[in-house]
């Protein structure tokens, strides 16, 4: 499935731990931004979110072109990382190994891969979580762009 449209995400800054601020931010995709949905008895989609009806494992494969930046649109000149997985509607990852963390260059467009099965039970809700993680000295929300949404759920044996 894609999405279409530019949407951006201001990730504020998180509590600060050992000079390190972490913050979280949930994506749910609503259906309006898939432009190609293949009949399934697995999964439903309604205007808000895509719902796992039958319990059974899914093979996710995610590809994203992101961009990092301050949010009036200027480079950060401190570390930043940033983690993508699919998550629970509290944030909680399905399986931390089924995700990615990058440190993308300020400004740069990069690709987010993400591939991996998930178990999920009938009733979860299909999400993508961002975590944004940077050393406080220069601290600042960070704007993520996300250009390209190329999302494949397949059911797996």
């Amino acid at each position: 499935t894609q999405f279409n449209t530019n949407l951006t995400v201001t990730v504020p800054v998180g509590p600060t731990s050992s000079g390190i601020s972490v913050n979280t931010v949930l994506i749910i995709i609503p259906v309006n931004t898939f432009n190609s949905i293949s009949n399934s008895t697995n999964i439903t989609f309604s205007p808000q979110a895509a719902t796992v009806t039958n319990a059974l494992t899914i093979v996710h494969n995610v590809k994203l072109l992101i961009k990092m930046q301050r949010p009036d649109g200027t480079n950060y000149a401190n570390y930043r990382e940033l983690r993508c997985y699919p998550a629970r509607m509290d944030g909680t990852p399905y399986n931390q190994a089924v995700g990615t963390n990058i440190q993308p260059a300020t400004g740069d467009m990069v690709n987010l891969l993400i591939d991996g099965k998930i178990i999920h039970n009938s009733g979860d809700v299909i999400t993508l979580s961002f975590q944004v993680a940077q050393v406080t000295a220069g601290s600042s929300d960070t704007l993520l762009t996300i250009f390209r949404i190329d999302w494949l759920l397949s059911a797996s044996s």
